[in-house]
């Protein structure tokens, strides 16, 4: 699946796309990332992850992770 990365219009492919942001402050990452289901199946799956003051969504459409707001809407 194609990904929106970095700012801007960049993309990547991937099997899933990843946007997080530093709560409180925002500052946002994107990209994508493949999931080697040969080394651990399920490593990477869909949805909304909070760890260490970061904020995640992984999905798996294309450009799902453009903003934050249409993220959302994937989980």
């Amino acid at each position: 699946v194609t990904c929106a990365m970095g700012v801007g219009y960049d993309t990547c492919k991937g099997d899933l796309c990843f946007i997080s942001k530093e709560v409180p402050e925002f500052s946002e990452a994107r990209g994508c990332m493949t999931n080697n289901e040969t080394l651990f199946k399920g490593l990477f799956e869909t949805g909304y992850f909070n760890f260490l003051k970061r904020e995640y969504i992984i999905c798996d459409k294309g450009n799902c992770n453009e903003n934050w707001e249409k993220a959302k809407t994937f989980v």
